[in-house]
């Protein structure tokens, strides 16, 4: 049997999905609690700009001059 690649969204996915996991177990589900604590993390994203929207919308030719993935959001320049 030959040897089955492991992708590094593969990895990405399963260590954001595992990440929401815990909150969800810890804040017993509660979207406020969860959203909260996400932004008190290091990585702050703006609503609607998580990892699965990115990545939905990777191939957009004007991705950054769009709200809620403008630079602006995050207070850098968008270069769109």
């Amino acid at each position: 049997m030959g040897k089955e690649e492991i992708k590094q969204q593969d990895i990405n996915n399963t260590a954001w999905k595992a990440h929401l996991e815990e909150y969800h177990k810890r804040f017993g589900g509660d979207a406020t609690r969860i959203r909260r604590r996400l932004e008190r993390e290091r990585s702050v994203l703006p609503e609607g700009a998580g990892f699965y929207e990115l990545y939905e919308k990777r191939d957009e030719a004007n991705i950054g001059a769009n709200p809620p993935f403008s630079l602006d959001k995050w207070g850098g320049r968008s270069h769109g």
